[in-house]
């Protein structure tokens, strides 16, 4: 009798021991696809931002009236410069998305740490 109720103690130990290192798979888990998520963000913030300074920049240049300005000269130059900025937050060139990146991920990680503080609370 004694035997068999130290392996059900034993049993229930393991399955809650599985039990919460599938919690910390999940949790990690889904931890990378946040991160990978909000990596994917600020690459697109920097392509975006990447995209006005360009604009922004070719307003300072004066027009030299070399090239006839037709109807779809706009909107070439809008694709040109949206094309740039997609492969600038690809590549990062201003290494800005990498500290966006950071910023926010040591945030998140500070917010965290004080939810479980205040559940446990310290």
């Amino acid at each position: 009798m004694q035997i068999s109720g130290a392996y059900d103690m034993l049993g229930a130990s393991l399955s809650q021991g599985m039990a919460q290192k599938a919690d910390n798979i999940k949790k990690a888990v889904s931890a990378q696809t946040d991160d990978e998520k909000l990596m994917e963000s600020c690459k697109n913030l920097e392509a975006e931002f990447f995209k006005l300074m360009l604009k922004e920049m070719k307003k300072t240049v004066p027009d030299s009236g070399f090239l006839d300005k037709t109807a779809g000269h706009d909107v070439i130059k809008d694709l040109y410069y949206e094309s740039l900025g997609q492969h600038a937050g690809e590549n990062s060139p201003l290494g800005l998305a990498r500290t966006i990146y950071e910023q926010f991920k040591a945030n998140r990680v500070d917010a965290e740490t004080a939810a479980e503080n205040t559940l446990e609370g310290k």
